[in-house]
Formats: structure tokens, sequence, C-alpha cells
């Protein structure tokens, strides 16, 4: 049963994001069960709609001030596995379902989505939407690219199937479309063979430049099934948590204002051993330590995000997250400039900046903005509101950020805060020559979704 609320514990419930530095109430939060619920929601009178799973953003995508929140997560039921010639097992998935749950039922079968996010709790058309970058995505592209299809209720309240030949336009500007268009309802999601084990390696780095170099090197082994990487402060106790074990006392004695974690995961535990030869030839990418163990795969992919788990995180602190797409030629002397902003812990809060290597031509959907080089990475730069930091000074650190950015040759993964969100000059230059595909997607299918991003002049 679909149902409407207006009662003031849910709706201050939705006038946060994961951010919880904008505030912004609605009206109404629906939390539909039917897609006749949704398309109802969409039809109703003209007031600003937001679309929402986990809310996992930071600058207010997800919120709407006096206007209706539509709230997707109990719209989740999980249907058949099916084979399709040519693509293999598929399942469909309804969007409110987090990839936790669509784990639980593939793995119970055997198979997994090529690719998850670190954090399974997320729905998954949050993160098609946003595109769902992953450990994986170096191998696999984003989550984005392994959907073969998509039921979206536009913004004008019409069920339309999408897939590469029926409603491309349509199935092109959804994936990665930041909910601009239409609310993805159904998704047809990829599955492949699941481990049972798998085999993690984490790698101590204590220089940038070696750092970076290791990972677009190691993504040219092929026996490697994930990579992802942290950048932390240097501090003991972190070092031991993020490694997942104790380490020489010289090692601790050594340590660098900042460490440099890679963890690889390889789905066969076979192969630990021509992982560490790899290593062992490669003398340029020798990390300072390696840390090997394997555990369950289920374990490994369920687990609490390093972010998410740091005990500073018991205090639900505000976050001001600031992420982005850079080429691998280029990412150095971003992130060199990133420290030199402000000392580590104040500009981040004892925050993690997260990075993940990608190939740029494994990534298909067509209207997520990448850099031109095929060796890139993923950045988040994970910021926390701890004193002494003000609020405006993270905000502007991240505008000053997001400008180093597109000199660079960057690209925004528009998903956290800054005034660029609101600002249509700013999409017009992001999507360049596309800006008028996305103008005409805008015009076609919606004018009032996701009113915090505007990706055209809206009317007053």
């Amino acid at each position: 049963m679909n149902q409407n609320f207006r009662g003031t514990g849910m709706l201050d419930d939705h006038s946060y994001d994961f951010g919880r530095a904008k505030k912004q109430e609605p009206k109404t939060v629906i939390c539909p069960t039917s897609i006749d619920a949704i398309k109802e929601a969409l039809r109703g009178p003209e007031a600003d709609i937001a679309i929402r799973g986990r809310a996992h953003c930071t600058g207010g995508q997800s919120l709407t001030a006096g206007g209706t929140v539509i709230d997707m997560k109990r719209y989740s039921k999980i249907g058949e596995i099916t084979e399709r010639e040519g693509i293999g097992h598929i399942v469909e998935v309804q969007a409110g379902a987090s990839w936790k749950d669509v784990f639980n039922y593939c793995l119970g079968r055997g198979l997994i989505p090529p690719v998850y996010a670190d954090w399974l709790d997320l729905t998954v058309g949050g993160t098609v939407s946003t595109g769902g970058v992953g450990q994986c995505s170096f191998k696999k592209g984003l989550q984005a690219d392994n959907v073969i299809a998509l039921e979206v209720v536009t913004g004008m309240g019409e069920v339309l199937y999408c897939d590469g030949d029926e409603n491309q336009f349509l199935f092109n500007l959804v994936r990665g479309g930041l909910g601009q268009y239409g609310v993805i309802s159904r998704a047809w999601v990829k599955l492949e063979t699941a481990p049972k084990m798998v085999a993690v390696h984490k790698l101590l780095y204590t220089d940038l430049h070696q750092y970076l170099a290791a990972q677009t090197k190691l993504t040219e082994f092929e026996k490697i099934d994930g990579i992802q990487s942290h950048i932390v402060v240097s501090e003991k106790e972190e070092l031991r948590r993020r490694m997942a074990t104790d380490l020489p006392e010289d090692i601790y004695n050594a340590l660098t204002e900042r460490l440099y974690i890679v963890e690889v995961m390889q789905y066969s535990c076979e192969s630990s051993d021509d992982f560490m030869r790899f290593l062992d030839e490669n003398l340029d990418i020798q990390p300072r330590y390696t840390h090997s163990y394997e555990m369950d795969f289920w374990q490994h992919a369920n687990r609490v995000p390093p972010l998410l788990e740091h005990p500073l995180e018991q205090g639900a602190p505000k976050h001001h997250h600031c992420c982005f797409f850079i080429g691998a030629s280029r990412a150095s002397e971003l992130l060199a400039y990133v420290f030199s902003q402000t000392g580590h812990e104040q500009a981040m809060g004892k925050g993690t900046i997260l990075v993940v290597p990608l190939k740029r031509s494994l990534i298909k959907a067509p209207y997520i903005v990448l850099p031109g080089e095929e060796d890139q990475f993923f950045v988040g730069i994970l910021r926390r509101h701890l004193e002494p930091c003000e609020f405006n000074e993270l905000i502007r650190l991240n505008e000053s950020t997001y400008q180093k950015i597109l000199e660079q040759g960057g690209a925004i993964y528009p998903v956290g805060s800054g005034g660029f969100l609101e600002d249509p000059v700013f999409w017009r230059r992001h999507y360049g020559n596309m800006y008028k595909e996305i103008v005409e997607g805008k015009m076609k299918y919606d004018l009032r979704l996701s009113p915090n991003v505007n990706l055209i002049a809206r009317k007053k």
C-alpha cells in the first residue's frame, strides 16, 4: 500500500541527506509500493519533486524545500533470475532494493552483480542514477554499465521501458543522470558467477607518486578482481585498523604525514602466489609493507566501509564530499594541491580520501563525463565537519578544488557539496558539446525533478 506522510518526524528525517549539512523540509513524503503510486506522485500538483534512496550525497541532491520527496526504499521486490542469449544471467529488481538484498538473493543461486559499491546498503536506483563506482570498476565499468535495461517513470508520469535499442536516448540519460529525467523504477542487472572465498592484499605506501603508479600498474595484472585505496591521516591506531593487523614497530616509527593504503582483491585464492610474484617483479611499485589474508566473499563484500566504521562516525558528523574523475597523469599534481590547501586533519576532519583506478574505455554510459585519458582515477575527498574547521571553510575548499579539477582536465562526479549544483552555467561547461542533448532530454521528460540540481535555468 502506498503511504503519504506529513508528520513532523517523517518530514524531518527527509530534510537531510547523508551530509547532514543542508536542511530542506519537504511538504510531503511519499513511500510508493506500486508503479501506479509512483505515477500518481509524478502527476500530482505542480511542486518540486526529489527522488530518494539512501540519500548518499552531501549537497542536497535528494532534498526539496516545500515539495515532495519520493522515498523509493519500499519499492524493493526482487524478481526472477533469467538467462538471455549473448548476455548470460540477469536479475530483475525494483529500484528501491538495496544491493545487499540483491546480493543475498543472488548469492543463494551462486551469482553476483559484476560491480558493487563499497556500501551494499545503497539502492540499485540510487547508484545507477549517479554511475556507481566499485572496486571492480577498473575491469568491468560502472554499475550503470552493467544494467541491460531499465523501467523509468518520466517526470510526466509516463512509464517507459528502455535499453540499448528501445527508448535508447532515455536509457542513456538516466544512467548517471542524477534523477533528472524520471524515476528509475526497475532494473535488469547483469550477473556473474560468485566466488566463495577471496584473497585480500593490503599494500602500504608512504609516497603519493608510487601509490598512484602502483594502482595503474596493478590494473594490468589479469588475476586481480578488485582494487580500491585510501589516503588517511597518519596515526598508529588508524593504520592498524586499515591494515587489519598489527605492524612491526619500525613501520610505526617511520610514519609520514599521511598514509596510502591499496586494497587488492582476488576471487581465486590460488592466485595469491602469482600476485606476490608480480609485486616482486615490479620493484617500482614495491609497497612499504604487505598484509595478505583470505576470507569469505560475502563477509568481505558486506563489511562496513572504512569511512563508516570509524569511531568519529558515531556522532553522525556533517560531511562535505568532493568527488571527481581525474586522468592518471594529472592525479599526483591535483592531490598535492589538495594537501597544500590546509592541514590534512583540519581539511578532512580525519576523513578518508578514496581512490579507485578506472579504464575509460570500459565506461559506456555516454552522459557520464570523464577525462580523456584511458587510465584515470575516481577520487572521493570525504571531508568530515569537525572543529576547528568551519562549515563555510569546507565548502570553500571544495569549490577551490573543483576549479582546480576542471583546470587539470578532470570531471566532477556530482554527489558532493558545492554551489555549482544550482548553476546552469557550470552544467553547460560540464557537459560541453553534449549539453544540447541534456537540455533536450530535460525538456522532453521532466522540468521539476531534483530541484537542487539545476541543469537548465529554472523559471521562478
